[in-house]
């Protein structure tokens, strides 16, 4: 959906976006991250995309240690 207006690669507070050299299939160059940028996930880009065409996903990460969970009890009768 992203017809390279380069809009969101403008107002990305942390600049990690940039216009990529290559085309889509329909001939437009869409924003791609920088090499090894990281993204700040303040989504503006997703604020300012008029057509709605970028957003932010969370990377996954890896199984954290699972811990016991603590139970809460009641003290009483």
């Amino acid at each position: 959906m992203c017809k390279g207006c380069g809009i969101c690669v403008r107002f990305c507070p942390a600049g990690v976006l940039e216009m990529s050299p290559g085309f889509t299939p329909r001939g437009y160059h869409p924003p791609e991250m920088k090499k090894g940028a990281a993204c700040t996930g303040c989504r503006t880009c997703e604020l300012m995309c008029p057509d709605l065409a970028i957003f932010v996903e969370e990377a996954p990460t890896e199984a954290k240690e699972s811990k016991p969970a603590k139970k809460k009890g009641r003290v009483g009768k």
